[in-house]
């Protein structure tokens, strides 16, 4: 007959049935707990490579959108509040300006400014939507005709004497300038040697016009905020317009009659 209390002993080395509640993990030996850490530690090395290469291709790709060519629209709107000349005021024929931008320009009509790094050097291009002559002779009739001043665009040549479709005075003259870029600052910057002509081909007047507008913005390098570089733009071009068809020795001229 076997004893009571070692038949106790027994049941109680046994451990617990399939029916009882597993031990928490606090519970667990020390050496399965070790074996689980280092499975964790395991599986963190390899997802870390898959990181390191999401973050590298997200960068490169980044980069490379920023240095593709940036796009600008611009848009003159005529200033509704522009003081009148006076009745009867002779005509002007706007006509395209001689491209005398350089480098800036890059041979590109299109064309207007870029995005430069820390050394100089040009990450990227900033392009207009439409080439810089036309958009700029528009603009300057517009700005006469909201002066009250009869005035018509021709874009496509530049002024000679006794082109057949100058009525009253004649405008043209040098672009020297017409650019938004982002450096250490965002800028804009239009200038241009204006000459108003007479129907016969003389200067009636001639002036080098410039306007240059900053930003608090700047030194984004690829990151550059588009939207900055074309209120710029805008700006610029809409102040450079309003000193043309303002300016004291322009106005002057077009209160007299053309000879």
């Amino acid at each position: 007959m076997v004893p009571e209390d070692s038949v106790e002993r027994e049941v109680a080395d046994t451990g617990p049935s399939r029916g009882d509640a597993l031990p928490c993990h606090h519970e667990l030996p020390y050496r399965r707990r070790q074996h689980n850490k280092g499975c964790l530690a395991e599986g963190d090395r390899r997802e870390d490579p898959m990181r390191h290469r999401l973050v590298i291709v997200t960068l490169t790709l980044l980069v490379l959108a920023g240095c593709g060519d940036k796009r600008i629209v611009l848009n003159y709107v005529p200033d509704a509040a522009a003081v009148k000349l006076e009745e009867n005021a002779p005509a002007v024929t706007v006509f395209a300006f001689r491209d005398a931008r350089g480098d800036e320009g890059d041979g590109d009509p299109y064309r207007v400014g870029g995005v430069y790094g820390g050394y100089g050097n040009r990450l990227s291009k900033v392009l207009a939507e439409r080439p810089v002559m036309p958009i700029l002779v528009d603009a300057l009739a517009a700005g006469f005709r909201a002066r009250g001043v009869p005035a018509q665009a021709v874009a496509d040549r530049e002024f000679r004497a006794g082109d057949s479709s100058v009525t009253g005075y004649a405008l043209g003259g040098e672009l020297r300038n017409f650019s938004t870029e982002a450096r250490f600052t965002n800028s804009a910057h239009i200038s241009a040697l204006v000459r108003l002509y007479a129907p016969n081909g003389t200067v009636a007047a001639e002036k080098e016009i410039s306007h240059r507008i900053r930003s608090e913005y700047g030194g984004g390098g690829v990151l550059t905020s588009i939207d900055d570089l074309q209120r710029l733009m805008n700006e610029a071009l809409a102040q450079f317009v309003q000193r043309v068809v303002t300016d004291p020795d322009v106005t002057a001229r077009l209160r007299e009659t053309p000879r």
